[in-house]
């Protein structure tokens, strides 16, 4: 299924019915379905042929969408980049996309305009109002005709960076027709749905985990410009959101707000969560299934290379607890070995999948891309470790490059980061492994508190060698205000581990 038949499916079938919402903009589907074909239209014009790359730099407004589908059906390929990029960073990927055509939000204009020197390829620049509208003057509002395949490219998204710089991601309609479709089934969304798409669409999460999918069941997306719990909570009040999708740090700052408490009223259309991105800790999701016992928890495992693998229903949150799902409709998995060998229930290999919701490849990079697809048949590695129970259920154990191997013992960091998140006073943790000339490496963790709390190391050493075997415990603890993070809120493990590695031989 192409992308932009999902748009025009659905205004078909519910051309009046409220499209998407934000930043005072309101589009029926109808009206979302003719201004896409007006982007597409006016790319075609700008950008002769086919499969040539468009960014766009933007918050989540509606017009995001317009030129999302208009991209898709002009034939090009949509490079999202990151409104939350330094200068250096947004040079960096502008030029390696191949980035001739950017669509921005006005109020990013100034960090981009000093960059053009630096970027040859860069040809034209719109910012959305007055000149968005120059550009689409005249562009008909009817669908282009432009021989398309499901197989072509339609999207590039680029990874959160967590063990280096970010890739360029780039998938073709089919990958993330399949995405939203298992979506859409897992997440139970129907026409009645109103979800807030509260994480950016320019990460896989936003776009095709939520919105996309969104689109195809005919449900009205608000969209949400800029994160905050209070701006959230107003969204969920003034537009009646049914559904959303939160990654674990949307989800702590929520508890964490001083206003929840008094909000929670405020919330009581709010059914169903989809949470995903990063692990959340169990501590975490034990305190929100307190405070809102009435709100349907579906968690879901994927990245940006395969979109959604897993997902774990309603009825199984508590009975699973821990687990982030089965495979999603229509998706295959299996765990394998160092050696490429599928392993039994309950042995911990790497999480591998095959079909046609994973990439094309990563742009400009035909190493990584051939170290993804290691094996050969068309299995892609995913980097997390994890294992399945007799019933198919999969529990992720961690990445593979921040295991943690002491003194030949596998240590993993998430088991150290649940145990210390169960500690009353924490807020959030991180553990990685630093060198040490007996064991080769050892466990030390960063700690934030929640206001108020008072810990010292030793209390966490002595917690984690109560709870966990002895060799586990964090040799060294740290306590800090916040951890650098990816755009959606991952914490950035290889910033935390490069000081202490540096010129020495280890993965960073």
């Amino acid at each position: 299924m192409l992308t932009g038949e999902m748009l025009a499916a659905s205004a078909r079938r519910w051309p009046d019915r409220l499209a998407a919402a934000g930043e005072g903009a309101r589009l029926s589907f109808r009206d979302l379905d003719r201004r896409a074909n007006r982007f597409a239209n006016a790319l075609a014009a700008a950008l002769p042929g086919t499969g040539r790359h468009v960014g766009i730099l933007s918050r989540n407004v509606p017009d995001y969408a317009a030129v999302h589908f208009g991209a898709a059906r002009s034939g090009h390929v949509l490079v999202h980049v990151s409104t939350r990029y330094a200068a250096k960073e947004l040079a960096h990927v502008l030029d390696n996309a191949d980035v001739e055509l950017l669509i921005v939000e006005r109020q990013f204009m100034a960090l981009l305009e000093p960059l053009r020197a630096q970027l040859p390829k860069l040809a034209s620049v719109a910012a959305f109002g007055p000149a968005v509208e120059r550009f689409l003057e005249g562009a008909p509002d009817a669908p282009p005709r432009i021989a398309l395949a499901d197989g072509d490219p339609v999207g590039m998204t680029y990874t959160g960076g967590t063990t280096g710089f970010p890739k360029g991601v780039l998938v073709s309609h089919a990958a993330r027709a399949l995405t939203a479709r298992s979506a859409a089934a897992e997440c139970r969304l129907s026409e009645s749905d109103i979800v807030c798409v509260a994480t950016p669409l320019f990460h896989v999460a936003g776009l095709y985990v939520l919105f996309q999918p969104a689109v195809l069941a005919g449900a009205t997306s608000v969209m949400l410009a800029q994160w905050s719990p209070e701006a959230f909570v107003q969204a969920v009040e003034a537009e009646g959101v049914t559904m959303t999708f939160l990654v674990p740090s949307q989800v702590n700052q929520l508890l964490r707000w001083p206003g929840f408490s008094a909000a929670k009223p405020r919330l009581k259309t709010w059914r169903r969560l989809t949470f995903a991105g990063a692990p959340m800790p169990d501590a975490l999701q034990r305190e929100l299934m307190a405070e809102m016992p009435a709100l349907e928890l579906i968690q879901n495992y994927g990245q940006s290379e395969t979109g959604s693998l897993t997902w774990l229903p309603v009825e199984a949150a508590r009975s699973k607890f821990g687990s982030v799902g089965r495979q999603g409709h229509g998706i295959v998995i299996d765990v394998f070995d160092a050696a490429g060998h599928p392993v039994g229930p309950g042995e911990v290999g790497e999480i591998v999948t095959r079909g046609a919701h994973t990439m094309l490849g990563y742009h400009k990079k035909p190493e990584e891309t051939r170290d993804f697809f290691k094996t050969g048949g068309g299995w892609g590695w995913t980097g997390d470790l994890g294992y399945r129970d007799a019933e198919g259920y999969v529990y992720l154990v961690d990445r593979s490059k921040d295991m943690i191997i002491s003194g030949g013992e596998n240590v993993f960091p998430k088991e150290i980061e649940n145990a210390i998140h169960d500690i009353p006073g924490v807020a959030e943790c991180a553990v990685f492994g630093v060198p040490h000339d007996d064991w080769g490496e050892v466990p030390k963790a960063y700690v934030v508190l929640r206001p108020g709390a008072r810990l010292s190391e030793d209390e966490i050493v002595a917690h984690c060698e109560r709870t966990l075997a002895r060799f586990k415990r964090p040799r060294a603890v740290a306590f800090v205000e916040d951890f650098p993070r990816t755009a959606i809120g991952k914490i950035q493990k290889n910033l935390l581990r490069e000081p202490y590695w540096r010129g020495r031989a280890k993965r960073i």
